[in-house]
C-alpha cells in the first residue's frame, strides 16, 4: 500500500487483515505528487522487489474544480504527477515481473467517467484521466494475453475527492471495488453502474446539442461549488 498518510495506511491495513488474517501488507509512505524522478521510483521498486506482486491498482488521483489560471503551475504539475506520471512509473517497474509470473497478473487503472464528458472548470483532471485510459488500451493490445488490463471508469464515488458526495448517481468505494472485481478478466472497460453511464451520456448530449442548457444547468452548479 502506497500513500502519504501513515495513519490512514495503517487503518486500511487493519481493515484488510480483519477481513483476511493471512494477508501480509507492506506500507510505503511516499507522496506521488512529489516527483516523477526515476530515482524516486527506483527506491519504491527496491522496497518491494522481494514481494510477488500480482495486481497493480493505480488508484491514486486528485483534482479540483477551479479556473485554470487561478492556481499555480506547480498545482497542475502535481496533478499530472499523481494522475498520469505515477501509473506510468509503477507499471513500468512491475510489468516485467508480471510477464515472468507463471500465473496471470492484472493492472487496474482507475480513470474517471469525466474523461468522456466536458466538465466545467475541470481541464487537467479529466485530461490526465483520459491519458490513463489510452495507456490502458495500449497495455491491453500489447500485453493482454498475459496480463488482465482494466480501465475502471467510475462516475461519482463517495470519497474525499468529491467531498463525500452521496446522491442517486454516487456509489460507495466498496461498491466500486465489487464492480471492478466483477469485470476483471471479463471486460476491459468497467463503468460500475448504469447511473454513471447515463450521467456521462447526458453530459455529452447537452454539451453537443443543447449547449446553452448545458451552461445553465451544469456550469451553474460548478460555480456554486467554486464559491463555497
Amino acid at each position: 500500500m502506497i500513500g502519504r498518510s501513515k495513519d490512514k495506511l495503517e487503518k486500511s491495513e487493519k481493515r484488510v487483515q480483519e477481513a483476511n488474517k493471512s494477508i501480509q501488507i507492506k506500507i510505503l509512505v511516499v507522496d506521488l505528487a512529489e516527483t516523477i524522478d526515476v530515482g524516486f521510483y527506483n527506491d519504491v521498486s527496491e522496497k518491494i522487489k522481494n514481494l510477488d506482486v500480482s495486481i497493480l491498482v493505480n488508484n491514486a488521483g486528485w483534482g479540483e474544480a477551479c479556473h485554470f489560471d487561478d492556481i499555480t503551475l506547480d498545482w497542475h504539475l502535481s496533478n499530472l504527477r499523481v494522475n498520469s506520471g505515477a501509473p506510468i512509473m509503477l507499471t513500468y517497474k512491475l510489468i516485467n515481473h508480471f510477464l515472468a509470473r507463471k500465473s496471470k497478473s492484472a493492472i487496474v487503472n482507475v480513470s474517471s467517467a469525466t474523461q468522456d464528458a466536458p466538465i466545467p472548470f475541470m481541464g487537467v483532471y479529466p485530461g490526465s484521466k483520459r491519458y490513463l485510459a489510452i495507456l490502458s488500451y495500449y497495455l491491453k493490445d500489447n500485453y493482454g494475453d498475459k496480463i488482465d488490463i482494466q480501465d475502471l471508469t467510475p462516475g461519482f464515488v463517495t470519497t474525499k475527492i468529491v467531498n463525500h458526495y452521496e446522491g442517486r448517481d454516487s456509489i460507495s468505494p466498496e461498491k466500486c471495488v465489487q464492480c471492478s472485481i466483477r469485470d476483471l478478466g471479463q471486460e476491459f472497460t468497467c463503468m460500475p453502474v448504469p447511473a454513471h453511464s447515463f450521467a456521462i451520456q447526458l453530459f455529452h448530449t447537452l454539451y453537443r446539442f443543447c449547449h446553452l442548457l448545458f451552461k445553465i444547468l451544469i456550469s451553474k452548479e460548478e460555480r456554486k461549488e467554486l464559491s463555497q
